[in-house]
């Protein structure tokens, strides 16, 4: 399929890109090749295919759902600046 400078275009602005004069037969010459790749892609007979649904066949690990807290407390409000009852002390705002 030949496309046109008028088409290069056309595509640029739908995409919002900006693209100088001087770059339009390159973009044209790529755009073409892959136009080219596709035909050749819809040549493949793919009537024998199952449809997949990602690329692994095989089921996910699934492990236990565990509720945990990561017992990381004293780790995190080690560094505040203030601390009560291992938790971040701040200053009251709302009275």
């Amino acid at each position: 399929m030949k496309i046109s400078d008028r088409d290069v275009l056309k595509i640029a602005g739908l995409a919002k890109i900006k693209i100088l004069s001087g770059e339009i037969p390159k973009i044209a010459a790529e755009v073409e090749k892959i136009i080219g790749f596709i035909d050749r892609l819809n040549e493949i007979d793919c009537e024998e295919v199952e449809p997949l649904s990602g690329i692994t066949v095989n089921r996910a690990y699934e492990r236990e759902d565990i509720v945990d807290d990561g017992d990381y407390a004293d780790d995190i409000v080690g560094n505040a600046p203030e601390q009560a009852s291992n938790m971040f002390a701040v200053p009251k705002i709302v009275e």
